[in-house]
């Protein structure tokens, strides 16, 4: 086998591997042009599900990536629990009942203790 042979290898690989995260990341790109498209002020459960369906479709990314690799990470569980808790700050972002403040507290301490999570890792 030469060179050439496993160039073109490498590049069909390389090509399959695109296209499988094009379509894991599809539903992302669908989930924010509904976002924009509708752009619900009134805050009811279908606007505050509107709001959260990127972030959860990036949940939904992080574990099909992780799932493909044939392993679930420390790493990718921090992702994946810190995907989740800012959709729930988001939904408690749309809320009108006072929810505001508790939604971006929610948002903002995932986002420390993953990022000190992975300051102690290095």
């Amino acid at each position: 086998m030469d060179i050439l042979e496993t160039d073109a290898q490498y590049r069909r690989k390389l090509a399959a591997n695109t296209w499988g995260l094009l379509i894991r990341l599809l539903p992302f790109g669908v989930s924010c042009a509904l976002y924009f498209l509708f752009l619900l002020p009134e805050p009811d459960p279908f606007s505050a599900l509107v709001k959260c369906l990127p972030v959860l479709s990036l949940t939904f990314f992080v574990v099909a990536q992780s799932l493909s690799k044939g392993q679930w990470d420390p790493y990718a569980r921090n992702i994946f629990w810190g995907l989740l808790c800012s959709a729930v700050g988001d939904a408690c972002l749309v809320r009108d009942c006072g929810w505001g403040l508790r939604g971006s507290g929610r948002a903002g301490g995932q986002g420390l203790r993953v990022g000190t999570e992975g300051q102690q890792r290095s």
